[in-house]
């Protein structure tokens, strides 16, 4: 049987997504091209959530470090390009978007047996379902065959 991080990996490039074997600490957990593998299994999947929401929302920003939603908290002293094709987003869309990306995450880690309850409480959601709501309103991010597979134990 593969290791978590291996299925966490493994999810992301069924995804499309590609990975770098590099500390997001020492550079961005995204980098417009890839998503930094060294990072515990949680962080991967919110990055993977992020990832699939900006694809979603707006796919340009794909281009853009960290989504163009500015520094999280995996990035060290990196300072960020700050290349945009456009104004950086409000603070109430970015609030929204990593809403979206916390309960898609959530939900992956769900999905591939992970201790998702201990995730929900440290990104403070409130209740099972207020976190459960959120997900139906992602559901659509995630590709057809994803959706059918969550679909067991999801909203």
């Amino acid at each position: 049987m593969n290791s978590i991080k291996e299925r966490v990996l493994d999810l992301g490039i069924r995804l499309g997504i590609n990975f770098e074997e590099r500390n997001p600490y020492n550079s961005y957990s995204w980098d417009g091209k890839t998503i930094a593998s060294i990072n515990n299994d949680s962080s991967l999947l919110h990055e993977i959530a992020h990832y699939l929401v900006c694809k979603t929302i707006d796919p340009m920003r794909l281009e853009i470090e960290e989504y163009g939603l500015g520094p999280g908290p995996d990035i060290g002293g990196v300072k960020l390009s700050g290349l945009s094709y456009r104004e950086p987003l409000s603070h109430a869309e970015s609030s929204t978007e990593e809403h979206y990306a916390s309960a898609l995450g959530i939900l992956l880690e769900e999905y591939l047996g992970l201790n998702w309850e201990k995730t929900s409480i440290e990104h403070c959601w409130l209740s099972n379902g207020d976190l459960r709501d959120a997900q139906r309103e992602v559901l659509h991010c995630l590709p057809d065959w994803l959706q059918k597979e969550v679909s067991s134990f999801s909203p």
